[in-house]
C-alpha cells in the first residue's frame, strides 16, 4: 500500500489506522496513492487547486472517479 516503507511496518501501519477507525477517530490521510486509499478510508475528498471539487465513499471506484474529474483521456491506470 504504503510504497515509502517496506511491506512488513506497512501492515503494521494500515492495522493500526483500520484499528484507529475501528473505535470512531476520524482521520485525515492525504496521498496520491489510489489503491491505499480504498483500503484504509470510507471516505474521499477529490481537491483540484485547494478547492474540493468531489466528496465519495469508497465504495465507489476510485479510479473511474478520477478519470472523470480529471479528464484523463482514455482513462489512467494509476498503478501501472
Amino acid at each position: 500500500m504504503l510504497k515509502i516503507i517496506d511491506p512488513t511496518n506497512t501492515q503494521l501501519f494500515n492495522s493500526f489506522i483500520k484499528k484507529l477507525a475501528k473505535q470512531n477517530n476520524a482521520i485525515i490521510m492525504s496521498s496520491h496513492n489510489l489503491e491505499s486509499v480504498a483500503a484504509l478510508c470510507t471516505r474521499v475528498v477529490f481537491l483540484h487547486n485547494g478547492k474540493l471539487v468531489e466528496l465519495s465513499d469508497t465504495s465507489d471506484s476510485l479510479q473511474e472517479k478520477y478519470n472523470e474529474l480529471f479528464g484523463v483521456p482514455g482513462g489512467f491506470d494509476y498503478e501501472n
